[in-house]
């Protein structure tokens, strides 16, 4: 009698076991669907952010100035001004130096030509003769450049503040191509074609002495997706209205910001229970505290990235 009745006992306890299992299953479905969906929902902003140009993603600083007879540190300068006054966290800046020139062919005919500094130049170029410029007054062309000018690795090549103004020699030190002219190094216009010939690449110590010792400085940076997305209540477009002594800066990205963000109060309000609990900005959300619900003018508590937050509120 003792086995039959242990035996029915079991059975029961194994059935009441399945049937906790069968129960609690829905609720951790339940309670995972919110982590998916922020999490396809980052997933999702990141693609649309990988889809759009490099070029439309990409902020530009252009300042007219000087670098007197220490353009390194010029630069060096202008570089870490910007990152104070533009904070970007998790962009990486490239600063560069440009000059319009003029160049004359073998036949007499004159064209503009930007004299360019660009750091990290040789990494996102290859060289098909020559190499990298080394020193103060090298030079690297294209090979439509080296053709129009009857140039090549070795030759001297001169260029001029205007047509009619004294030469300034340079030496050519490599013919070299742009790997992927659709990267985000390329998006600013002085260092691709913009009207006239290819770009001559030197290094920062050619800007010494009149006319080059007056370039336009350059900044570009490709804005991560956290940022255009407006993680954190980070807001790209008040902090570029805050930098507007640096000089002119190209901001594209405004209507991909609206985007992602719309995106995020979209995700905001799939995961906030009640909506009425929580604020939602730029795609982050955060919990009111139970005293202070909306309307009471108490401080927001700071928000965390949706796609972080793992369960209702």
């Amino acid at each position: 009698m003792f086995t039959i009745l242990w035996g029915a006992v079991r059975s029961r306890a194994a059935q009441a076991c399945t049937l906790l299992v069968l129960t609690a299953l829905p609720a951790a479905v339940a309670a995972a669907a919110p982590w998916f969906a922020l999490t396809e929902a980052a997933r999702s902003a990141v693609t649309t952010a990988d889809a759009i140009p490099a070029a439309q993603r990409t902020v530009v600083v252009h300042w007219d100035s000087e670098t007197g007879d220490a353009p390194v540190q010029a630069l060096t300068a202008f570089g870490e001004s910007v990152q104070r006054t533009l904070p970007m966290p998790g962009a990486e800046g490239v600063t560069g130096l440009s000059r319009p020139m003029s160049v004359i062919d073998p036949g007499g005919v004159a064209d503009h030509i930007n004299v360019d500094y660009r750091d990290g130049f040789c990494s996102h170029v290859t060289f098909s003769s020559g190499g990298c410029p080394a020193a103060a007054g090298d030079a690297a062309v294209t090979a439509a450049v080296a053709d129009r000018l009857g140039v090549s690795a070795g030759d001297r090549l001169d260029v001029r503040a205007t047509p009619a103004a004294p030469k300034i020699p340079m030496r050519v030190t490599g013919i070299y191509e742009v790997g992927d002219p659709a990267a985000g190094y390329w998006a600013d216009v002085l260092f691709l074609v913009e009207s006239g010939l290819d770009p001559i690449y030197t290094v920062a110590e050619t800007f010494t002495g009149a006319p080059l010792d007056q370039p336009v400085f350059t900044w570009s940076a490709e804005v991560p997706v956290p940022l255009l997305r407006g993680d954190g209540g980070y807001d790209l477009g008040a902090a570029i209205s805050r930098a507007g002594q640096l000089g002119t800066i190209t901001d594209p990205t405004v209507a991909l910001r609206a985007d992602l963000s719309g995106a995020g109060e979209r995700c905001c309000g799939r995961c906030c229970s009640p909506p009425s609990r929580c604020c939602c900005s730029g795609g982050t959300r955060s919990r009111w505290p139970a005293a202070t619900p909306p309307g009471t003018g108490a401080a927001t508590p700071p928000c965390s990235s949706c796609a972080a937050v793992t369960g209702n509120d």
